[in-house]
């Protein structure tokens, strides 16, 4: 959504996936997911370059058993809770149609599940359309 001149508001989720970790009496599952906004700057003179910052409300799980002792019969793990999000990129506007962009990003997720001990950081390549 364009806000006004260079700057625009995004919407989005995400879904770090499921990781299994399963071996000898181990058999657990580790995932985080949430959604965020952000406010993008997209600076003209500078092409399709753009920074995003804003924030994001995840939760983050592991559930399995360890030795038979299944972690879900206690409770499991669970966080949830708000962090913040930071980004920088670019937008190759044009390659496929007028109203769509190739963009290559990097982003930052802080704080995941509110822990501020947590982030993850997520490489991208992907097709966005504007409407």
């Amino acid at each position: 959504i364009d806000l006004v001149e260079n700057f625009a508001l995004e919407l989005g989720g995400f879904w770090h996936a499921d990781v299994n970790f399963s071996g000898r009496n181990v058999d657990v599952d580790v995932g985080v997911a949430g959604g965020e906004a952000t406010i993008v700057f997209k600076p003209e003179q500078f092409g399709g370059l753009f920074v995003r910052a804003g924030g994001q409300y995840s939760k983050m799980y592991l559930r399995g058993d360890v030795l038979g002792v299944s972690l879900d019969g206690i409770g499991g793990y669970e966080e949830s809770g708000m962090g913040y999000v930071f980004g920088v990129g670019y937008d190759a506007p044009g390659l496929i149609s007028d109203n769509s962009s190739i963009r290559v990003a990097y982003t930052r997720y802080g704080a995941l599940g509110g822990q501020s001990d947590t982030s993850s950081n997520f490489f991208s390549l992907g097709f966005i359309f504007h409407f």
